[in-house]
Order: C-alpha cells, then sequence, then structure tokens
C-alpha cells in the first residue's frame, strides 16, 4: 500500500465518519493541499545531543551541507549535550513531526539509556521515525603517555600491581565508552575509576592533560593527539581493526572479551513523520553517504560510511536495544 493511498483511505474514513460526500476528487484536492517537503522558507534542524568536536558533530558537519544543497533549503547544527545525551534527545521526541527537526546520534542514546537509566523522558523505540544509518564505527582504548603501557596486556599488567590508581574518562554516565570500561575492568579483573563527563570534548582535554589515565574514545577526537605523541592506542572495540588504524589489534585478539560489540550513527525524525519525508531525507541523505569526500573523512575518523532503509535501520536499533539490555543487566549499571 503506498503513502498516497493510505492518505485518500484515511480521508476517505474521517469524511465517512461525518457525513460528508467524498470521492476521488475531494480525496485527491486535500492530498494536493497537504504541504510539499521541503518548503521553501523553511529550514532544518539537525540535532545533535553532544558538545561540538566528538564523532556524531564532526560527521553531521560533513552531512548537513551538502544535504542542504541537495534540499535546497538550509540544515543547522544544533548541539544540545547534557544529561547523557537526554536533553538533545528529549527535544527532538517532541518536536513536530514534519521533518524539519532531526536527531544525529550515535548508538547510546537510543540502545543503551532506555537501559541505563530508570526513567527517561522518551520512549527510543516508540518515539522517533529512523530515517538512516549513516555510519559503523568502534571506539579505541587511548592512553595518555604517562600510562607505562603498550598494549593491552602491559595495561592490566600494570594496572594489577596499581590498583586503584588509574582513572578512566568517558562520555558520560550510561554511554558507551562508560559500559565499555565497566567490561574491560570485570573481565580483565583491574581496578580502575571512572570519571564521566559530558562529553568527547571534554573528556579528550582531560585525557590530554593527564588528569585521567584511559579512555575509550572515537578516532576523531584522538587522532590528532595520537599523531602528536601526547596519546596513544592500546587496542581497538570490535569484531575487526578500524579502517584507520589497521596495525593496532582488537582489545578481543588481545585477550580480552566482551567488548565485541562495536557501535553505529544514524538519524532519526520524531515518531508520525510522514513516510513521504521520511523516504525523501533517506533518498537524499543516502547519497550524500556516497560522495567519495564523505566516504574518505568518514574512513579517516575511523568510521564506514554506510546507508540503509528505514526498516534496515530500525531492526539494528531493536536487535542492539535487546543487546545491549543483556549486557547492561550483566553488569549491573541501572541509573536512578
Amino acid at each position: 500500500m503506498t503513502g498516497a493511498y493510505r492518505v485518500y483511505l484515511a480521508v476517505l474514513i474521517l469524511a465517512m465518519a461525518s457525513g460528508t460526500p467524498v470521492g476521488p476528487a475531494v480525496a485527491q484536492d486535500r492530498l494536493a493541499a497537504a504541504p510539499a517537503f521541503p518548503q521553501k522558507g523553511k529550514q532544518i534542524r539537525l540535532i545533535v545531543p553532544f558538545p561540538a568536536g566528538g564523532q556524531a558533530d564532526f560527521q553531521a558537519r560533513l552531512i548537513a551541507p551538502k544535504l542542504a544543497t541537495a534540499l535546497a533549503i538550509p540544515v543547522t547544527i544544533e548541539n544540545k549535550p547534557g544529561g547523557s545525551s537526554i536533553i538533545g534527545v528529549h527535544d527532538v521526541a517532541r518536536a513536530r513531526p514534519d521533518g524539519y527537526t532531526l536527531l544525529y546520534t550515535i548508538a547510546s542514546p537510543m540502545v543503551v539509556n532506555p537501559h541505563m537509566f530508570a526513567k527517561l523522558p522518551y520512549d527510543a523505540l516508540r518515539d522517533f521515525t529512523p530515517i538512516t544509518l549513516t555510519a559503523l564505527t568502534a571506539q579505541a582504548l587511548v592512553a595518555h603517555r604517562s600510562i607505562p603501557a603498550e598494549d593491552i596486556k602491559e595495561l592490566i599488567a600494570y594496572a594489577k600491581t596499581n590498583p586503584g590508581k588509574i582513572n578512566f574518562g568517558s562520555y558520560g554516565n550510561g554511554t558507551s565508552s562508560h559500559i565499555y570500561g565497566q567490561i574491560l575492568k570485570i573481565n580483565a579483573g583491574i581496578d580502575m575509576v571512572h570519571v564521566p563527563y559530558k562529553g568527547a570534548a571534554d573528556a579528550t582535554r582531560d585525557l590530554v592533560a593527564g588528569r585521567v589515565g584511559l579512555a575509550f574514545m572515537a578516532l576523531t577526537a584522538a587522532q590528532p593527539h595520537v599523531r602528536a605523541g601526547r596519546l596513544k592506542v592500546l587496542g581497538v572495540v570490535g569484531e575487526r581493526r578500524l579502517p584507520g588504524l589497521p596495525d593496532v589489534p582488537t582489545v578481543a585478539e588481545q585477550g580480552v572479551a566482551g567488548l565485541e560489540l562495536a557501535g553505529w550513527l544514524g538519524i532519526f525524525a520524531p515518531a508520525n513523520t510522514p513516510a513521504a519525508v521520511v523516504e525523501k531525507l533517506n533518498s537524499e541523505i543516502g547519497k550524500v553517504l556516497r560522495a567519495p569526500d564523505v566516504i574518505e573523512r568518514f574512513r579517516q575518523g575511523g568510521s564506514e560510511a554506510r546507508g540503509s532503509s528505514p526498516r534496515e535501520f530500525l531492526a539494528l536499533v531493536q536487535s542492539d536495544h535487546a543487546r545491549w539490555g543483556e549486557v547492561i543487566q550483566r553488569l549491573g549499571l541501572k541509573q536512578d
């Protein structure tokens, strides 16, 4: 059943209920009156629920100008960090479902937060319309140069002889960088202290300054400091090595299980966004993700540009929602 035919049926049912005569011509007139997308004079707000400088922000700023050109309307980035990403995500959940307010996010707000927090102002599976997957990604375990370890095995040996002396930073309570650190602690049998931050930029700043010794983070934030010798990469999350770090083994390759669940990024609209709008956004964003320069910039940041259909993206969200729920329950990480 096409979107247009569903609208036609809805018009017919409403008219019958009100006693108003209706026929194909009337229904078509009402369909024609529906606003086209996008409309001139409008703009798209692309909400990133993290501070500037992180991976989601980096990718959103690559996509936004190309999408604006394709749609012939402005696409503006709005960073709305806070509350473990809850503030920005909730802003999109309660927005008008017309395609002009979108969410660009990593996986955590949609598949981790629902299990971490007892109360959320949004329902990740019901309050959003998946538009498209944009990237597959994985974080790396990055250490300050003062940490006397060059790989995971050396880190574990050092941590066991210095229990409680290593701090690890994260993007905030409930984020994947937090959970990866907890998994490493438990599965490697080491004692580390968690220090949560408001986002990648804050965590990276303190890691570079040596205020924390370790952090799981995206290459986007870490790469400049790794090249400058201020930070070093000990291992990567996921089942395979990162394209930008082919010589760095995964954490699993180095003997610590449980860190194979990699991440993704994607774009969502509020629930009940019209199918025609979803299809238009999906098509145009997909074209952007296939642009050679976007593919290369994503690769340099440790991600693989990857589009999807809305249905495929929904299936991924639902699957990871269940998988992360099992991990968080096992680790006992529930927040109030």
